[in-house]
């Protein structure tokens, strides 16, 4: 995950140097065509954090490390979707929101063509504009957008758009569904899509879905990350998924979450935070692989200290992970902890997900 940060650094630098590098020969801008101020929502560092706890081979795995790897799953995805904001807002600030047909040069030293039109479709619906860059015939991003309210779909792949990353990023696209129109009930929403990410650890994700909604200072987290290579304590017993739902409080920056831990081919979400909730997963893969080898007696007494902070839900602050169960912090109110009625996505559809550009959909 340590290519997150550096994503959203190289967006700003990448952009400025790309857009200002445009063959735009158009009369100075005096199109009503804006593009979106905002196209994502921040997530508090209670329970989105980038530099959090990376475990190694030779870590005691207990549940109070998980569930500090959450931050870290989520903030893969918050990071994206601000990249993405970032292509978005260096667009504006170059003065490229009008409707027009320019080519440009990358900072990959590729010829790009940038369309901006009114009126675009998109999925079945009609978006105020529509943005396109391509490479060549392939497409590097796709942006259809409505302005009042903000509403819109961004798709990137991110080789495509910079020619220079694809020894690290050679598949990875982003797509971020943003709103500001109220339709899910919250004030804002978006959903994050990643495919195909750089699996550079054993703990690494290469798809992701997270969907998070923000009514007032409240922000609901529901997702799940893919995890090809991750085992526990078994070898044997790998690829999970990382399934997840969790309340923010932006202003307090706490947050409650459950975190499950099925296989990343379970096509069903029963017993998804029961049979499959960190503490059982944890408990039953160290039971297979050390069941014949050590005295029941000394299983006890090691589980016992691993499962400590594995109960349901967690709780965390600014520094991360706090404690988890009944052993509830101050300041965490009944109906905030109360996240029952969150649910993440099937499994199944995570590890099988795939985005596409719009002509590539409609060509299958």
């Amino acid at each position: 995950m340590k290519t997150t940060k550096w994503l959203s650094i190289l967006g700003i630098a990448l952009l400025l140097g790309i857009f200002s590098s445009c063959e735009n020969n158009e009369a100075e801008n005096t199109s009503d065509v804006n593009l979106p101020n905002k196209f994502s929502i921040d997530i508090p560092a209670s329970v989105s954090n980038g530099s959090g706890k990376k475990m190694s081979m030779n870590d005691t795995l207990k549940g109070g490390d998980l569930y500090e790897h959450l931050r870290t799953f989520i903030n893969v995805g918050e990071t994206s979707a601000q990249f993405v904001e970032d292509i978005i807002q260096s667009i504006q600030i170059n003065n490229l929101d009008q409707e027009l047909s320019i080519t440009y040069t990358g900072e990959d030293g590729r010829a790009k063509d940038l369309t901006v039109v009114k009126e675009a479709s998109f999925e079945g619906a009609v978006y105020n504009y529509g943005l396109t860059v391509k490479d060549g015939s392939d497409y590097a991003l796709e942006l259809y957008w409505n302005n009042e309210p903000v509403k819109g779909t961004a798709i990137l792949h991110f080789a495509k758009f910079d020619y220079n990353t694809a020894n690290v990023f050679p598949n990875t696209r982003y797509r971020i569904d943003y709103s500001e129109a109220g339709d899910m009930g919250y004030d804002q929403h978006m959903i994050v899509y990643i495919t195909d990410y750089p699996v550079e650890e054993r703990f690494g994700l290469d798809n992701l879905k997270m969907f998070v909604g923000k009514k007032g200072d409240e922000i609901e987290i529901m997702g799940n990350s893919n995890h090809p290579e991750l085992w526990l304590f078994n070898p044997q017993h790998i690829a999970y998924d990382w399934a997840f739902v969790a309340r923010a409080d932006a202003a307090k920056n706490i947050a409650v979450a459950q975190v499950g831990l099925p296989p990343a081919d379970l096509a069903t979400l029963d017993g998804i935070f029961d049979t499959y909730a960190i503490k059982n997963v944890l408990s039953s893969d160290f039971h297979s692989v050390y069941d014949e080898l050590f005295d029941p007696i000394l299983i006890s007494i090691y589980l016992e200290s691993v499962l400590a902070d594995a109960n349901s839900p967690a709780y965390f602050n600014s520094t991360g992970f706090v404690s988890s169960g009944s052993n509830v912090p101050v300041g965490f109110e009944s109906a905030f902890i109360d996240i029952s009625n969150l649910q993440p996505y099937i499994p199944k559809d995570i590890k099988e997900l795939e985005l596409f550009f719009q002509a590539e959909q409609l060509s299958k």
